[in-house]
């Protein structure tokens, strides 16, 4: 199964997760500048700001499609701990592209909010959701 990570990051919290991720299913993370060619399951993490998410991230899609990606698995940090999968199901849905199991996010550190996030036990839950994704779409 061929399975990418991707990434959006400012601050470096979801840069963070994307490497905890990529470690538990042996691939490397890598930024979302870097296009998808072959992925069975890509994994695309993001930041929220303001309810949105990034320009990178939208702009990152528009060269994808179900001849490159079959499966998305989406993750992502922010302040509240709010995921960016309603966001990001919007856009692979009008792309044909399937979105798979439930979302991961977790807070991250913005200012003086949330010290310390992600912590260990954060990657180490993002880890278990990539390994959980893999075996279930694995089973599909």
């Amino acid at each position: 199964m061929k399975v990418a990570v991707r990434y959006h990051s400012d601050s470096g919290n979801t840069k963070k997760v994307a490497e905890a991720i990529a470690r538990a299913v042996g691939v490397t993370a890598e930024t979302v500048s870097y296009p998808v060619t072959d992925a069975d399951i890509l994994f695309i993490g993001s930041a929220i700001h303001a309810g949105k998410l990034p320009y990178e991230v939208t702009s990152f899609f528009d060269g994808v499609g179900p001849a490159k990606v079959k499966k998305v698995a989406v993750f992502g940090t922010s302040m509240s701990g709010r995921s960016p999968a309603p966001l990001i199901s919007d856009i692979i849905r009008q792309r044909g592209i399937q979105m798979v199991g439930e979302s991961y996010a977790c807070p991250g550190k913005y200012l003086m909010f949330k010290r310390g996030r992600p912590n260990d036990a954060d990657l180490a839950a993002a880890a278990e959701f990539a390994k959980k994704i893999v075996e279930m779409a694995g089973d599909s």
